[in-house]
């Protein structure tokens, strides 16, 4: 009878080998997909998914959830499933939109400030600022608009407005 002598060395290998295969075929087994780690949740949407321009200057979220976004067309309006073009009385690009301290959504571009407010349907809909139209040296762009803690402040290329009690001033006439 041959006897076959098993060092302790060959022992260590094999049951080394049999531990690296069990950790490689569980790893295998239980592992998800790792490509999307650190990935932010990101979603791109293209100018025809979104029926305007491609390109957006600013963006805020109301008190619901819904985001707003200042767009060459207008304001777009995204609830998380559709997109809805909200146009300023003038047609004008967006360069500016805020949520302030009423809660309302400033609205600012091309010779133009507003806010947006529901109208008879429940659909948000621009709103001029009242008595602003002609007295807010149109012909300038509102470049931002910033909320304070009771007011709402106006940017434009050479002048800082102050809306505050429905009444505009200003505060600045250069900066």
């Amino acid at each position: 009878m041959k006897y076959v002598q098993i060092t302790t060395i060959a022992i260590i290998k094999y049951y080394l080998l049999i531990f690296t295969f069990i950790c490689i075929s569980a790893n295998t087994a239980f592992t998800q997909d790792r490509n999307d780690v650190g990935t932010p949740f990101i979603k791109n949407f293209s100018a025809t998914e979104i029926n305007a321009h491609s390109q957006n200057f600013d963006a805020a979220q109301d008190y619901r959830g819904i985001m707003y976004f200042g767009n060459f067309a207008g304001v777009l309006e995204y609830d998380g499933v559709e997109w809805r073009t909200i146009y300023t009385k003038q047609g004008t690009l967006v360069q500016s939109i805020t949520r302030a301290f009423d809660n309302r959504i400033y609205v600012g571009g091309r010779n133009e400030i507003g806010y947006l407010q529901p109208d008879n349907t429940g659909q948000m809909a621009f709103q001029p600022l009242p008595n602003v139209a002609d007295s807010i040296a149109f012909g300038k762009n509102v470049k931002e608009i910033f909320s304070g803690k009771d007011a709402v402040y106006i940017l434009t290329d050479s002048l800082i407005y102050k809306w505050k009690n429905q009444q505009l001033t200003t505060i600045a006439n250069s900066y």
